[in-house]
């Protein structure tokens, strides 16, 4: 991994910036400063980050629990582990490509913050009653559809909501997300894993739920 990160920074050496030097702009420090506050006092637009902050929890639960859980647990080998992990990553991705069928990306963002709601909450009950694979696997693919429904759609609400910092307004998407993952994935393993997973994606998607609202 240290060798690929060395190989990464020595590339990059060679980008060129792609933005004509016309278009380009002098910003400060402060003007940097400025930017951030007028964005985390845009109301509308801190929920909407916030609710895919709490998402991204979800996701990196189950990317965190779902090796020891499948191996461990159901005692799945790599290879069939690899393959129900595939299938449900392809379950994001086709719920998150038909958010754009919805009429508003608001539809879309509410329907996916109540789906998420009662998806983990029966998936919490199941986990914590030792439930089969096929239950778990199903309530999975169930949580994850309206997962990736709300990703699309709270990203391209939030995007909407401050276009006048629209460099700050990507930034802090990117790294409130990876901030959330961050601090989720090492709880899967308090106590048993089965219970600690199942209210990891119970709690996210409760409070994903709950900014929902109050952004809308």
């Amino acid at each position: 991994m240290f060798g690929f990160g060395i190989l990464l920074l020595l590339g990059s050496l060679h980008f060129a910036e792609s933005l004509p030097a016309v278009r380009r702009q002098n910003a400060r420090w402060s003007d940097v400063y400025k930017s951030f506050l007028t964005v985390i006092h845009n109301r509308r637009y801190v929920c909407y980050i916030l609710q895919f902050g709490f998402a991204q929890g979800v996701l990196f639960a189950n990317i965190a629990s779902s090796p020891f859980i499948m191996q461990q647990h159901y005692g799945f080998s790599p290879l069939m582990f690899s393959i129900c992990f595939g299938s449900n990553v392809i379950a994001i991705v086709v719920s998150a490509t038909s958010a754009v069928r919805f009429a508003h990306p608001e539809q879309a963002l509410y329907r996916g913050s109540v789906g998420m709601v009662i998806a983990s909450f029966l998936l919490c009950v199941a986990l914590c009653a030792g439930c089969s694979f096929w239950i778990y696997e199903v309530l999975l693919l169930a949580l994850l559809s309206m997962l990736g429904l709300t990703f699309t759609a709270s990203n391209t609400l939030a995007m909407d909501s401050a276009q006048v910092n629209l460099g700050m307004v990507s930034a802090l998407l990117g790294v409130l997300g990876d901030a959330f993952g961050g601090v989720v994935s090492p709880l899967v393993r308090l106590g048993n894993i089965m219970v600690s997973t199942g209210i990891l994606f119970f709690v996210g998607s409760v409070r994903a739920f709950v900014y929902t609202r109050i952004a809308l």
